[in-house]
């Protein structure tokens, strides 16, 4: 039977739901309604609309409800991490399937296109975010400069005028620093509870994961060879409750005895 079955690789693929890890504005609240949409999008990955996507894109032969018979969406405990999980007759397949379903589920958690306006002041912020780094690398590098010719000063003066102008540099760079840091937040509030992102790419199996002909003709085997010998030891010590199995199996219960003489 298990040499008959065909080969079934299997191919999983993770998801982040909730903000990007590197996202500033991270916070608690974001984090638990993260968890709470994980099962969310788990179920939301069996339905028709996304497996249907996934067999048009895939221009797989069966139709959505074959596919879902081999999908699994599950949370990974305690972390707002989903991973899906396809098998298929081939790593290929199994890989590109797992690699569709988090497309269309990514494509469901992007928001809506957002406006004109809305566009140019992302453009703002991204433009002011450029213009701050570059100028607190620039400042940053003065800093260090004065703070070298602090260590080399040998006059009073002039070490307390380069202290006068590293007060002055370590007030700006820091000023410009927080300016910094709000326009990043500004540039990630746009980001949502929902979000999804693809951490880890599908990956498939590269040996078949239920093709075991010799582990389950062992296992099997083992375990009918038990059965037979308890049913004869059986028969075999209570002939009068079990008089008619007895009788049925009687030349199996006599080859039991003439092996178990011969090894006496």
């Amino acid at each position: 039977v298990s040499q008959r079955q065909p080969p079934v690789y299997e191919a999983s693929a993770t998801l982040l739901v909730g903000p990007p890890l590197q996202s500033t504005r991270l916070d608690r609240g974001e984090v638990q309604a993260g968890q709470m949409l994980v099962q969310t999008y788990a179920t939301i990955a069996l339905q028709q609309p996304v497996l249907q996507k996934v067999v048009e894109g895939l221009k797989l032969a069966h139709p959505w409800p074959a596919l879902r018979s081999r999908v699994r969406a599950e949370p990974v405990t305690g972390t707002q991490l989903l991973q899906i999980r396809v098998e298929a007759s081939s790593p290929e397949e199994a890989r590109l399937t797992a690699d569709q379903i988090a497309r269309e589920l990514i494509a469901l958690s992007t928001a809506e296109p957002q406006s004109g306006e809305a566009d140019v002041n992302r453009q703002f912020v991204r433009q002011r975010l450029q213009s701050l780094r570059d100028r607190i690398e620039a400042w940053q590098q003065r800093l260090e400069a004065k703070e070298n010719e602090l260590a080399d000063s040998s006059t009073d003066s002039d070490r307390q005028q380069l202290q006068r102008e590293i007060s002055t540099l370590e007030g700006l760079i820091g000023s410009w620093e927080r300016n910094y840091a709000d326009f990043l937040s500004l540039s990630n509030a746009d980001q949502s509870p929902s979000h999804l992102t693809l951490m880890v790419p599908a990956v498939a199996s590269s040996r078949p994961d239920r093709l075991r002909p010799l582990i389950n003709t062992i296992v099997l085997g083992g375990v009918g060879l038990f059965l037979a010998l308890g049913a004869i030891f059986v028969f075999e010590t209570l002939p009068e409750q079990a008089g008619y199995l007895t009788r049925t199996f009687r030349p199996a219960v006599e080859a039991y005895r003439m092996v178990r003489s011969k090894i006496q």
